[in-house]
């Protein structure tokens, strides 16, 4: 269990970090982003280093903040459909998530400013290189939990913890080879973040361990600009101070029982339990998860993905801001919508992908001034269409509150609304099948010359189907060749198009067998069409799907 080594990277202030190296007149100056309602001076969603030595903190109104800090730079979310737009933080961090892969092949993303990487197998290729021990100016920015203090960052302390845990490492006798991984860990983190801020301008902090939750426990020790080594033989040490509410699946319902019902308040103190005795509390699987999880042991992979596993888009609606009007239903589900398929659009095209599963999510004003209740229901995303996906969450609305038919006014308020789309099935080798459908359905040349004379093009009855990409296209003469039929239809076919045809190709190009055929060319015809002069000259065709 303690054979892998994972390291979890965490971009410092991330988003005040994108902003001044959009301006970089803000480097150096207390800085913070705020959320898009101007109520006192929006929400604080990041916080600089200089801004927190001001008592600034997130969550806070910018005008509360300025307060404690007058010469605080506000720089607000872009805002598009009236709410926040993530762009330019969701591309910041895809540039990040580039350079790590030069550094692994196994690179989980977890969040904008988060990813997982499982180093194990670019550890165990360099091992020989450091057979003689790990200089310590290979790894400059590091600490070592049980060798220097976990509340201070002073460089000396640094410097004497990190150079006395080399020494136990490789000259005190003790032959811990998965600690020396560790190590060569260590520093190929740090070659990687000096990487990254060479190349994108930014700056994080890492902790590397044997698992992905001790790793990530790591990450938050010594920020920023900072990388922490979590060995497993100081697991304890750090256990002795940690809140159960600290571990990743410990902070909900869970984490509160432990505590109220079992006195587990620290996550030392999950080792009076024995196994037998958590399954009961539990389950056999969380027990069994707990028991090993407080001796600092986890086996959960780190998964190479480098995309999410879902695409999600939410407003909430706060206090008076709440929804019961009929058109202000409306209104915020057809902007939830557009950015939900532009979003699923831009994914289809860079990652060769489609979601089949949506998530509707609403909040509701129940009771007493201040009490929520959520809920959500999943229904299935059967295209990308706008009209379909808006009807579906009209319906899951309706399971949830009533609409009164004479006044339109919704019951209870709306809090929140938001649509998840998930479930992607690859779309990479789709269009290759389709073309090797029409080959499998297409006459054999040796057949198609039995009926044909020298020089004739036209098309046998008796050779067998024609394609149904090639099927009576604007209405040409059924004795004529595809191509010759699409040339002469190349003027007036446009007009046979949807009206969202052409902005909605490359949905086509996945799904074009769920379009109706009646209404114009399908995708190959229009390929086709588009590589026929006016002229109606026959041309040899060499059409090669860009995959």
């Amino acid at each position: 269990m303690t054979d892998r080594i994972v390291a979890l990277v965490d971009m410092d202030c991330f988003y005040c970090q994108v902003e001044e190296r959009l301006n970089p007149k803000l480097k150096g100056k207390p800085t913070v982003v705020v959320q898009y309602n101007p109520w006192k001076g929006g929400g604080i969603i990041a916080v600089n280093y200089e801004a927190r030595a001001q008592g600034v903190k997130r969550g806070m109104r910018g005008e509360k903040a300025k307060q404690l800090c007058p010469d605080l730079v506000l720089c607000s979310v872009p805002m598009i459909r009236e709410k926040a737009d993530l762009a330019r933080y969701r591309d910041a961090g895809r540039e990040v998530i580039d350079v790590m892969c030069k550094f692994s092949e196994c690179v989980q993303r977890a969040s904008i400013d988060e990813a997982y990487l499982d180093l194990t197998s670019v550890v165990d290729n360099r091992l020989n290189e450091f057979q003689n021990g790990v200089p310590p100016d290979k790894i400059p920015n590091t600490f070592v939990v049980g060798y220097t203090s976990e509340s201070s960052n002073d460089e000396a302390l640094r410097s004497e913890g990190t150079g006395s845990w080399l020494k136990d490492l490789y000259f005190s006798g003790l032959d811990d080879v998965d600690a020396k991984k560790l190590a060569v860990g260590a520093v190929v983190v740090e070659e990687m973040r000096r990487e990254v801020l060479k190349v994108t301008g930014f700056k994080c902090s890492a902790g590397i361990a044997h698992n992905k939750i001790l790793a990530k426990l790591a990450a938050g020790i010594h920020k920023p600009n900072r990388q922490t080594v979590l060995p497993q033989a100081s697991v304890a040490q750090l256990y002795s101070t940690l809140p159960v509410y600290k571990i990743r699946s410990l902070g909900g319902k869970l984490g509160r029982e432990l505590e109220d019902i079992h006195g587990v308040k620290m996550m030392a103190d999950l080792m009076k339990f024995s196994q037998s005795e958590l399954t009961k509390m539990c389950d056999e699987r969380m027990g069994t998860w707990l028991y090993q999880i407080a001796r600092g042991y986890d086996n959960e992979p780190v998964q190479a993905r480098l995309i999410s596993k879902s695409i999600a888009c939410c407003k909430n609606f706060p206090g008076r801001m709440s929804l019961s009007k009929g058109k202000e239903v409306e209104h915020w589900l057809n902007k939830l919508t557009e950015e939900l398929l532009e979003r699923l659009l831009e994914d289809e095209t860079m990652n060769q992908r489609k979601a089949k599963h949506m998530v509707f999510s609403i909040r509701l004003q129940e009771g007493g001034r201040g009490k929520e209740v959520g809920s959500s229901k999943s229904v299935p995303l059967l295209g990308y269409n706008h009209e379909k996906i808006v009807n579906s969450a009209r319906m899951c609305l309706k399971k949830f509150c009533t609409q009164e038919p004479s006044t339109s006014v919704w019951s209870p308020t709306i809090t929140f609304l938001g649509l998840s789309a998930g479930k992607f099935v690859d779309t990479s080798n789709k269009l290759m099948q389709l073309f090797g459908a029409m080959k499998k359905n297409r006459p054999s040349s040796e057949a198609a010359n039995q009926n044909t004379e020298p020089g004739d093009t036209s098309v046998n009855e008796s050779q067998g189907p024609k394609s149904k990409y090639f099927e009576n296209v604007a209405g040409v003469d059924e004795g004529h060749s595809p191509v010759d039929r699409i040339a002469a239809s190349k003027v007036g076919a446009e007009t046979n198009l949807r009206p969202n045809a052409t902005a909605t190709l490359k949905d086509e190009t996945m799904n074009h067998s769920s379009l109706d055929e009646s209404t114009g060319p399908s995708f190959f015809e229009k390929m086709l069409l588009n590589s026929v002069p006016s002229n109606g000259k026959r041309i040899k065709l060499n059409i090669i799907p860009d995959l």
